[in-house]
């Protein structure tokens, strides 16, 4: 089960990626608008982190 969730979280981390760099936005402006550090951003981006919504 945990490999499924570390999957997801990459999955989800790349399309996060994906879409911020489309926009022209860098990690930090996304942080600043999500109230989210930049490391914060990197690790979600990643996979590194649980997701929670």
């Amino acid at each position: 089960m945990y490999v499924v969730y570390n999957e997801l979280n990459s999955r989800i981390g790349a399309y996060i990626r994906k879409t911020r760099k489309e926009m022209g936005m860098s990690a930090l402006v996304l942080g600043e608008k999500l109230n989210m550090s930049q490391q914060q951003i990197s690790r979600c981006e990643n996979g590194k982190t649980n997701l929670t919504f």
